[in-house]
């Protein structure tokens, strides 16, 4: 309701659980940002961009040497695909779990929003 209101009925914004970090870079290659739930379930981020770094250790392949542009709480930084950990810890398990018996969250580790043209 709130992108038909603004202009962009043409936007669709859909949520997703189990994802990863390569899930993040096909979303970002479609040009939006990405809102990923972090820090084992517990906190919000949004990604806007991503690049190869050159600085990682020798024999670093892969996401290893991906560095993600973050906007976390109102500050822009540079986090790391380790950094950037989309996995619920063992307490935000433990909390996930009993809040569904009881009608609560629907998080799952993983919980990435995204938008898309329709």
């Amino acid at each position: 309701k709130i992108l038909n209101k603004k202009g962009l009925s043409n936007i669709k914004v859909d949520r997703y659980a189990g994802k990863n970090q390569r899930d993040i870079i096909k979303y970002l290659n479609r040009g939006f940002p990405v809102i990923v739930l972090v820090q084992g379930g517990n906190h919000w981020v949004v990604v806007s961009g991503y690049k190869s770094s050159h600085l990682g250790f020798r024999g670093q392949t892969g996401l290893n040497q991906i560095l993600f542009f973050v906007q976390n709480n109102w500050q822009n930084q540079i986090w790391n695909w380790q950094t950037l950990n989309l996995k619920f810890d063992r307490r935000s398990s433990a909390w996930y779990k009993l809040s569904r018996t009881f009608g609560g969250t629907s998080f799952k580790p993983g919980t990435i929003i995204v938008f898309k043209k329709k």
